[in-house]
């Protein structure tokens, strides 16, 4: 049983299905900043430092935009607990950098060249895109053929930062 909830805890660490648009943001941000960093030589320190980093500025660009922007009628702008309440929900943006930068470690340590490791990552933001996009239409009730062109949708955006990258490179 202990296993079992430890096993859940770390899926939702690697994949918080509860904040999907977050999670939608972060692996985006997440793939952009991995391919802006593609440039040989690949230094997978300053890659993985550079990319954490930025991942949590824009998180709490993130929380800081969304209270600076209630209004009197919703109360103080940064009054404690909507604050963190704010900050909970918008951390689902950080926890989706988790798995490509995971998947870029895993894949250096088999013995991948950072270059290529930077890509097989990037790749693996666009299939997590595609599960982010199933999960979220699935949650709001679309089935069927608008199932699979909401995954298809998240996907190809992230396709399109594999593409610059590989123009830019």
């Amino acid at each position: 049983m202990l296993i079992r909830k430890r096993l859940k805890s770390l899926g939702h660490v690697l994949l918080p299905l509860d904040h999907p648009v977050e999670g939608i943001m972060g692996t985006v941000i997440t793939a952009a900043l991995m391919a802006a960093y593609s440039e040989p030589p690949v230094h997978l320190g300053a890659v993985v430092l550079g990319t954490a980093v930025a991942v949590v500025v824009y998180w709490l660009t993130h929380v800081y935009a969304e209270e600076i922007g209630h209004g009197p009628v919703e109360g103080r702008a940064f009054a404690k607990r909507r604050l963190m309440s704010t900050l909970r929900k918008q951390w689902a943006l950080v926890e989706a950098s988790f798995l490509p930068l995971i998947v870029l470690l895993v894949v250096v340590a088999l013995g991948v060249r950072p270059s290529r490791a930077l890509l097989v990552a990037d790749l693996a933001a666009v299939l997590l895109l595609v599960v982010w996009g199933f999960v979220t239409a699935w949650r709001h009730g679309i089935r069927g053929l608008q199932l699979f062109l909401a995954g298809l949708v998240a996907g190809v955006l992230g396709l399109v930062i594999v593409v610059l990258r590989a123009l830019v490179h």
